[in-house]
């Protein structure tokens, strides 16, 4: 009996080109035939077999490299280590199968699974991070809930033989992993915070609308100190609705409407730069093009709301027809800047909520 030979670190790394070749067609054959590659590769020896699935994590982490930037790498390692909760039910159905080296042949599986058809994941969640498209956040939703199906399915549809025992095998299979997936859920809800959450490790989870949640960007100087400054104009509207809108009614303004602005301004003016200064901040931390976009629609609105300020002190201090027009240019500006903020706003979180709805997003 021929004694067995200590395989050398060096050894283990020095694959020959023919064996490369042979992994990238075997990559092949577990797709078209995943049968005959995990019988195959059960057979043959566990140092030949750890080879192979160190080659295909290390060309698994090549092609997500241009990933890695935005996180999605991290995603994948963490998804691939996720996907062993299930050998459980691979194993079982092994031994109710006689598959020979039953763990291996779960093992063997497990890594080679995740290593091929996790790849089109990364991919469309790296193109969803960088064009920040959300019809890529829907496919990779859909082609998540595929694969892991197919993760569930194949093993035993692919080892079993004649119609009674793949349906036993496949129950059997689906039934354990229904099991371990309901336990880790409760598991998850027992240890479920604020700062991190089991979504945060998903495939399905969006970090750009994360960001956009995260955002400060509610413009309430126009109402500080209980809207002052919004009854001030209206009240102004109000006296000049009475003279029937003419120009010698603003002369007849009362002196104390024009002297009230002093004291408002002084109010609303701390919150509008209080307001710019976090806006600035912001813009300094944010990683999305979404969050700079809506960013800068918040600074828009600042700037038109201190143009709003500037107006109204022109009016305050002559009350003529003219102050008064560019007044309510002013405004009138400033609404608009303020409805295009909401309204990108919104459609953003149309999109975003109707994806969430059905379960495509976290």
């Amino acid at each position: 009996m021929r004694e067995a030979r200590r395989v050398t670190l060096q050894e283990f790394f020095s694959a020959s080109f023919s064996q490369v070749v042979r992994y990238l067609k075997d990559v092949a054959r577990f797709i078209l035939a995943p049968g005959d590659y995990i019988r195959e590769v059960v057979q043959e020896a566990d140092v030949e077999t750890t080879r192979r699935l160190v080659f295909y994590a290390l060309g698994f982490a090549i092609l997500e490299v241009p990933a890695a930037s935005v996180g999605v790498l991290a995603v994948a390692a963490l998804e691939a280590a996720v996907g062993l909760l299930f050998a459980a039910s691979f194993y079982l159905v092994s031994k109710y199968l006689r598959i020979p080296r039953p763990l291996k042949a779960t093992l063997v599986y497990c890594l080679t699974f995740k290593f091929v058809y996790f790849t089109p994941l990364v991919i469309l969640y790296w193109l969803f991070l960088v064009t920040e498209d959300y019809f890529f956040a829907m496919v990779r939703g859909y082609a998540t809930y595929l694969q892991f199906f197919a993760y569930i399915l194949i093993f035993p549809i692919a080892l079993s033989t004649g119609l009674r025992r793949r349906v036993a095998a496949t129950g059997l299979s689906v039934g354990v992993a229904v099991l371990i997936y309901v336990s880790v859920g409760r598991l998850g809800e027992g240890f479920e915070t604020t700062v991190s959450r089991p979504e945060r490790v998903s495939v399905l989870y969006d970090p750009i609308g994360a960001e956009v949640d995260g955002l400060r960007v509610d413009l309430t100087f126009m109402e500080a100190k209980n809207g002052e400054l919004s009854r001030w104009a209206d009240r102004v509207d109000s006296l000049l609705s009475a003279g029937h809108n003419s120009v010698s009614a603003l002369t007849e303004l009362p002196a104390d409407a024009r002297r009230d602005w002093t004291s408002i301004r002084g109010m609303i003016h701390p919150a509008l730069e209080e307001t710019r200064q976090s806006l600035k901040e912001q813009r300094a931390q944010v990683v999305f093009e979404t969050s700079k976009r809506l960013l800068r629609l918040a600074a828009a609105e600042v700037n038109h709301g201190e143009t709003l300020m500037d107006a109204a002190d022109g009016f305050a201090a002559s009350g003529s027809g003219l102050t008064y027009m560019r007044l309510e240019r002013a405004k009138t500006a400033f609404l608009k800047a303020e409805a295009e903020r909401l309204e990108t706003l919104i459609e953003f979180l149309k999109v975003r909520n109707r994806l969430k709805s059905q379960g495509l997003l976290y």
